[in-house]
């Protein structure tokens, strides 16, 4: 029902309609909106640019208007009004879902001058700025990822202060910069977004010396190969499906092995989303974790989840399994949160 009114509001808001089922048959052509936001379509891009349509879809039933002229993108809801340059259809995309998000979820939004309350996000000259000041290119910004961190605030679940943290499949540094921003020391491993995650940790000087970026992965010791798009961002890179046409060869370590490297006795919180890597901890590897951990779980099989929990509280950690994200979906079987504390 939901792709039926995107694809009827679609068929509304573009100034030819031949032109966008020829697009949505070829995925190809240049699509324009009655609001001025256009959009070359390509194979590559086709499905950002649904996602981009859902996005302005949302927003038109919030009663938001999102128009677009000469490269900048403006939004206006009675007489408040923002305006943002907008580079790419990548920043676009990012753009609108971050204005979706902080409209369902109450952040209040700025492009310039000074919010009003302390639950803000500013966007501006291709700078994504959170109300705690962090700080990231909003090329490579994923609006969901951003909304689990700083609306949802999906890893609140603990407070291990000035401590250490190791975090696998780091992305483009939400949680390194969120925590750091907290006071503490993280490990940031990320295998294909590296350098993006380098230049979102640039942007927050006050606290990069205390993340320390290893371009990693979780595995058996050794190398492995992970399959991604092409892009400025890609969360769904892995090493045990092949995701994307792109590779590239990293160096892995068990968790045991990189703490051993790094010349660490332990750390104080291990997260994990890895797409698949989990499966790889082992119990040598969890005596290492002295207080939390949390781990985004993608099973084939409802049994890996069940060992990995199984593992979990053998090692002494209480666990729990929650959905990650008010608008995560799906069976919890396959893909959710394992959050645990260990026992005191």
């Amino acid at each position: 029902m939901k792709r039926l009114s995107i694809a009827y509001f679609m068929a509304r808001h573009v100034k030819s309609k031949p032109a966008l089922f020829k697009c949505l048959i070829s995925k190809k052509g240049r699509i324009v909106s009655d609001s001025g936001i256009s959009m070359d379509v390509n194979p590559e891009s086709y499905k950002h640019f649904l996602q981009i349509y859902a996005y302005l879809w949302h927003l038109n039933n919030y009663g938001v208007k999102v128009s677009q002229k000469d490269g900048t993108l403006s939004t206006g809801l009675f007489d408040k009004s923002n305006s943002f340059q907008v580079k790419s259809w990548r920043e676009l995309e990012n753009l609108l879902g971050l204005i979706y998000f902080s409209t369902k979820y109450g952040l209040e939004l700025v492009s310039e001058g000074e919010p009003i309350t302390q639950k803000f996000m500013r966007i501006n000259d291709g700078v994504v700025e959170l109300y705690d000041g962090s700080r990231f290119h909003l090329e490579g910004a994923e609006p969901g990822i951003i909304a689990e961190t700083y609306f949802f605030r999906i890893h609140d679940f603990m407070d291990f202060g000035k401590g250490t943290m190791l975090d696998v499949g780091a992305a483009f540094g939400d949680t390194a910069i969120y925590f750091a921003k907290r006071g503490a020391t993280v490990f940031a491993v990320e295998p294909v977004n590296y350098d993006l995650l380098l230049a979102n940790v640039k942007l927050n000087p006050d606290i990069s010396k205390r993340i320390r970026p290893i371009r990693a992965a979780l595995g058996n010791v050794g190398e492995m190969v992970f399959h991604y798009n092409a892009g400025a961002f890609d969360g769904g890179a892995s090493a045990f499906n092949k995701t994307g046409p792109g590779t590239v060869t990293v160096k892995s370590y068990s968790i045991s092995s990189l703490i051993k490297e790094l010349g660490l006795k332990g750390v104080d919180y291990l997260k994990i989303d890895s797409k698949g890597g989990e499966n790889l901890l082992t119990a040598e590897d969890l005596k290492l974790v002295n207080s939390f951990l949390k781990i985004e779980y993608s099973a084939k099989a409802s049994s890996e989840v069940q060992n990995l929990l199984d593992l979990i509280k053998g090692a002494g950690f209480q666990a729990n399994i929650l959905l990650h994200s008010p608008e995560a979906t799906g069976n919890m079987r396959y893909h959710a949160t394992i959050y645990a504390r260990r026992n005191r």
